[in-house]
């Protein structure tokens, strides 16, 4: 009988060559298999925060693997737990038997029994996650840069080497993270696993210490322009994070400073005001537009996410809630989930004695909302407004007038922000 069930250890050799090949632009040589079983090795030695699941056939054979990485994320100020799914993969003789829809909803409903209320992922295929009930998060901003445009300020003072391999440098990092995530809506915290993953490597670590803070950190790597060029470089960005202006003012003169041996700066970033930054943030490609635009970025999808507890949502929404002038009316919002059908249905929102509520019961409404569980998802992270949704076709609301004082009910200026990799 075929089955989901838990990795162990005799399973690893399984779970090499399907990760490998189910992600082959990673690699296929002998380093990405060992790469596979020392990740396979890392997350077994692990709790239940950081499982790996299995579809496994009659025979026992290894068909199709996911990971499961649960861990507080901030709502909008509030934490819930969420589960972040990666390294989905299905084995290349098994495509097209809807394993991968079969993992993900075992996956889904184990989190959401043990209380769970959200899910995010890193998507591949935006569609086809989509059809699984997650929406659009942030965007991904690529810039390509000169160190020239970046700005000088005058001082670097601050500027510290980190390495990975010290213990208190490793602290202060894990604490940076910390309070990254407790400052933006969206995100995950980081695992202690998730921060040595990304430090791998020959990453040039760079902070900004300041009163005894962390207060920024600059994780990057010189690539060759080619192979006869011996000194030019470009500079990669993997991850910049400033907590305080001090700490971007004095990375972005750091990177300024670098224009005698680095050609271009790439960065990628979730900061919708990054392009106000600079003087000026454009790049040097005038073939995106057959007219006089100036080429910013490129962007990209970000992480998706998925409400998993619609009742914990809408808990925190309520609470949050501050009474206007406008008030808000009775409200049946009617969410289509084919993945969790014990989410799908109608919620009733009311108010009583200046309070509001909800519930499952029906009762007399004024107003009808009704949006698949993708788009409730997006916009209750503040990806999408209600006006957009209805204007779109996504959302059908029963009285219009209504969509202001709903959108401030169910939707967030916060956009969403998530730096986790998994």
């Amino acid at each position: 009988m075929k089955s989901i069930q838990k990795l162990t250890e005799r399973d690893i050799e399984a779970f090499k060559p399907l990760t490998v090949y189910a992600y082959a632009g990673q690699g296929q040589g002998r380093g990405a298999f060992q790469k596979r079983e020392e990740m396979a090795k890392k997350i077994l030695s692990l709790g239940e925060e950081d499982i790996l699941l299995g579809h496994f056939e009659e025979d026992d054979t290894l068909s199709g693997s996911v990971r499961l990485l649960t861990q507080p994320l901030n709502f909008l100020g509030t934490e819930v737990m969420a589960l972040g799914i990666g390294t989905l993969a299905v084995d290349l003789l098994h495509k097209k038997e809807k394993i991968a829809l079969k993992l993900m909803k075992h996956s889904l409903e184990m989190a959401r029994k043990k209380g769970v209320a959200m899910s995010v992922l890193d998507p591949f295929h935006l569609g086809f996650y989509r059809k699984m009930g997650y929406g659009l998060g942030a965007e991904i901003k690529k810039y390509q840069l000169t160190p020239q445009q970046f700005r000088h300020y005058d001082t670097k003072e601050g500027l510290v080497w980190l390495r990975s391999s010290d213990l208190s440098d490793l602290k202060e990092i894990k604490g940076l993270y910390d309070r990254f995530y407790r400052k933006h809506h969206g995100s995950m915290k980081q695992s202690e696993v998730e921060i040595a993953e990304l430090l791998e490597g020959d990453h040039i670590i760079l902070g900004f210490r300041k009163e005894g803070m962390l207060q920024g950190i600059l994780i990057f790597a010189f690539e060759q322009i080619g192979e006869k060029t011996l000194y030019g470089t470009d500079l990669i960005i993997d991850e910049m994070i400033t907590l305080t202006s001090d700490a971007f003012q004095a990375f972005s003169t750091f990177i300024h400073s670098q224009a005698d041996q680095v050609r271009y700066v790439f960065i990628e970033t979730q900061d919708l005001h990054f392009t106000q930054y600079f003087d000026d943030a454009s790049s040097d490609d005038f073939t995106t537009f057959q007219t006089r635009y100036q080429e910013l970025y490129r962007a990209g999808a970000g992480m998706m996410y998925r409400v998993i507890n619609l009742e914990k949502i809408l808990e925190i929404l309520i609470s949050k809630t501050v009474a206007t002038e406008k008030r808000v009316p009775s409200l049946r919002i009617q969410i289509k989930d084919q993945l969790l059908p014990e989410q799908e249905g109608d919620y009733y929102l009311y108010e009583k004695e200046g309070r509001y509520g909800y519930s499952r019961k029906a009762r007399p409404v004024e107003v009808e909302l009704e949006m698949d569980i993708a788009d409730f998802s997006a916009l209750v992270m503040g990806s999408v407004t209600l006006q957009a949704l209805i204007f779109s076709g996504k959302a059908t609301l029963s009285n219009q007038q209504h969509t202001s004082v709903l959108e401030a009910l169910l939707g967030t200026e916060a956009s969403p922000v998530c730096i986790n990799r998994f």
